[in-house]
């Protein structure tokens, strides 16, 4: 995913005018992240 995209969209699910299938995208994405943080060895 683009990272303007992404921001667009971001910007839009947090003015609660995204769809749900927007929301989605951002929630996976947000898991996706969450994951790599996880596998990074602290």
């Amino acid at each position: 995913m683009k990272d303007k995209h992404f921001i667009h969209i971001a910007k839009k699910y947090i003015n609660n005018v995204a769809t749900k299938d927007e929301k989605r995208q951002v929630d996976n994405f947000y898991d996706a992240m969450q994951e790599k943080h996880k596998s990074i060895p602290h």
